[in-house]
């Protein structure tokens, strides 16, 4: 509330296992107070999306576009979120999270993510490929100057380097199934 620059409040995450003990896992976690729209933008990519779980600003929020049924939509909204404003991390507080899934493999990573996008079985192709069109689509429709457009263009650049392993999962998926048929 003190802070009108501040769009999203959270805290850090501590990782615990099923039973309660802090586990050996780590998050990322990113004050944005004082940086201007195209660094906020570009630490929203390259961290993780925890700050998603925080207290968000209802006015900021209603700004973005809140219900976009694609694969990171949420951290798509963190893009839309860090153009309008900080995050704040909220300090001598912390935010539990109960590692609670089996390891699982990236086929069945991706059947659970369809299910939760679009609540049926359905079949992602190429997801994370289009990760770095639903960022641009993010910076096209954002109400900045054409200069900082241009500048947060070249920094979807980091997406193919963060999500080459996956970009690439996603090719050798795509020609399995034709493989298959």
């Amino acid at each position: 509330d003190n802070n009108s620059h501040a769009v999203i409040a959270y805290a850090p995450t501590i990782w615990i296992n099923e039973v309660g003990e802090i586990a050996d896992k780590k998050s990322g976690f990113v004050d944005t107070s004082g940086k201007n729209k195209v660094s906020r933008f570009t630490l929203s990519l390259l961290t993780d999306q925890h700050p998603i779980y925080g207290l968000i600003r209802m006015t900021a929020l209603k700004k973005t576009r809140i219900s976009v049924p694609v694969f990171i939509s949420s951290a798509l909204i963190l893009a839309e979120l860090s153009l309008i404003g900080t995050f704040v991390v909220v300090p001598n507080t912390v935010w539990f999270r109960r590692e609670n899934r089996w390891i699982e493999s990236r086929s069945e990573r991706m059947v659970r993510y369809g299910q939760i996008l679009f609540k049926t079985e359905r079949k992602m192709i190429l997801p994370h490929c289009l990760i770095p069109w639903y960022y641009l689509k993010v910076i096209w429709v954002s109400k900045v100057t054409f200069l900082v457009k241009l500048k947060l263009f070249f920094a979807c650049f980091n997406l193919f380097i963060k999500y080459s392993n996956s970009m690439y999962g996603d090719i050798v998926d795509l020609f399995n199934s034709f493989r298959l048929k």
